[in-house]
């Protein structure tokens, strides 16, 4: 029972945290992501710093914002070369993740 109760707490915390890589794109960069293409785009600039394994970098090349896990999208939003007018929202996105995985996990 305690797995599908943190099954569902980082499912959740993948849906929130690809919706704040893609507003953060979206502000950053004023427009929407756009797959591959963008991955490209992201890979030569912000993404210069991440340390990165064979399988997230395949991931991120493909561009699909929906098939990265938890690990991957922690790395990219908090190690990319972003503005730093953007890390507060991340920030409080993360905390959230926290929180609700803590009280996920302690019911």
């Amino acid at each position: 029972m305690e797995w599908v109760k943190l099954k569902a707490g980082l499912d959740l915390g993948c849906i929130l945290l690809q919706g704040v890589f893609k507003a953060r794109w979206l502000r950053f960069k004023g427009a929407e992501w756009q797959g591959a293409a963008s991955a490209t785009e992201f890979i030569k600039q912000e993404g210069r710093r991440c340390k990165l394994m064979n399988l997230q970098k395949g991931l991120l090349k493909a561009g699909k914002v929906e098939a990265w896990d938890v690990t991957l999208l922690c790395n990219l939003l908090l190690d990319a070369d972003w503005p730093p007018a953007t890390d507060t929202q991340t920030r409080i996105y993360l905390l959230f993740l926290f929180l609700s995985l803590h009280s996920t996990s302690s019911r």
